[in-house]
């Protein structure tokens, strides 16, 4: 009877191939993205801010005494706050 070999060194070869490949790919793929980057960007032109709400009007917020809360550190009083623009008495 004749025994069956194996040929395992032709595998072998693909594989290694194989990963040949992949590796040559690899490389170009980084020397792309490499060169891409190397090219000066214009800088872009300053714009203006939108608002934060255009449903709504930037406000300060204030305190029971109506001073700004960021200069005297005390709690917000929507009462003071919203007065200026809304009936806060009837709101409430």
């Amino acid at each position: 009877m004749l025994k069956k070999t194996v040929h395992t060194q032709p595998k072998l070869i693909i594989v290694l191939l194989g990963v040949l490949f992949l590796l040559a790919g690899l490389f170009l793929f980084a020397g792309q993205t490499a060169v891409a980057q190397e090219g000066d960007e214009p800088e872009p032109e300053p714009t203006a801010a939108p608002p934060v709400n255009s449903l709504h009007p930037v406000f300060p917020l204030l305190d029971e005494d109506g001073n700004q809360v960021q200069e005297t550190g005390k709690p917000v009083s929507t009462m003071e706050t919203c007065s200026g623009c809304h009936d806060a008495e009837f709101i409430a």
